[in-house]
């Protein structure tokens, strides 16, 4: 069987390059069932029992796991390259991958051969170190995609960083801003942050500030003005008609006009002084 591209991504079916070992009496053998899935149930591949196409047997903690070297070929351009150049893996018939653990690799084979499993809370973890060793594409966006509906963290931003995942990077970074520094120091993670994540964060924050200021200024701005026109509100009389004397300027000569006149002080003061005590904490 040729496989001559790799498996194309699609919501439902992430490949259809080796979609051949879904059925048939050749077909290794079904166990299992995920309680991942809250509609159905499916059945997945059991990799510890050989059936008559498998063409490779991987050995990890000392379990092996009947695979077929097309399939893996097709996924990863790292076994492809194991498989057709001068390694001395390509003739092999069984190869140990130390330093792997079985059920880690059990759950990148799921993804890789139909039908495929859903990325979940507890897979992630397995599958992006995998992914990102043998360069599986597709396993790696998956994960992404999956990352992307949770809320941004510190904690996922270093997972961004650590397999180059690039959307949940911007979206961590946007969280990030949101934050003072002294609770970013206080997240357990944030020592682990490299220095263009946390430039990032500090550019944006940055612009924060000169936004802030530019506000700020603006306010004082306004207030200013308000203050002024309360000045000149006073100097210019209280502007209305005195309604015994009948003038529009103070009368020094009308006791009502004296009286209307300091209350009108008062006031404005009392305004000056709140405007001045604003323009103060800016």
């Amino acid at each position: 069987m040729a496989y001559s591209q790799s498996p194309k991504s699609t919501d439902s079916d992430w490949g259809d390059a080796n979609s051949s070992y879904t059925s048939g009496e050749n077909s290794p053998r079904h166990h299992g069932t995920t309680s991942d899935l809250s509609d159905m149930d499916l059945e997945f591949l059991d990799f510890t029992t050989p059936d008559d196409l498998s063409s490779l047997t991987l050995v990890i903690e000392g379990e092996k796991l009947y695979v077929h070297r097309e399939v893996l070929a097709a996924w990863s351009p790292v076994f492809r390259s194991m498989f057709t150049r001068d390694f001395k893996e390509k003739d092999q018939r069984e190869i140990e991958l130390p330093g792997k653990k079985v059920d880690d690799f059990v759950e990148l084979l799921h993804c890789m051969y139909p039908p495929i499993k859903p990325i979940t809370d507890s897979n992630f973890g397995q599958l992006l170190p995998l992914a990102e060793e043998y360069q599986i594409v597709q396993v790696k966006r998956k994960c992404e995609e999956y990352l992307l509906t949770k809320a941004g963290s510190i904690e996922l931003l270093v997972t961004a960083q650590t397999y180059g995942l690039q959307q949940l990077r911007l979206k961590c970074i946007e969280y990030a801003r949101t934050k003072s520094f002294t609770e970013l120091q206080k997240d357990p993670f944030y020592q682990l942050l490299e220095a263009e994540n946390l430039i990032g964060i500090l550019q944006l924050r940055v612009q924060d500030l000169e936004s802030s200021d530019q506000q700020a200024k603006k306010q004082q701005g306004e207030r200013d003005a308000r203050l002024f026109g309360v000045i000149n509100e006073l100097a210019s009389g209280y502007g209305n008609f005195c309604t015994e004397c009948k003038s529009r300027k103070v009368n020094d000569d009308c006791k009502n006009c004296l009286k209307m006149f300091r209350q009108k002080v008062r006031t404005k003061c009392d305004e000056a002084k709140n405007l001045r005590n604003q323009s103060q904490l800016l």
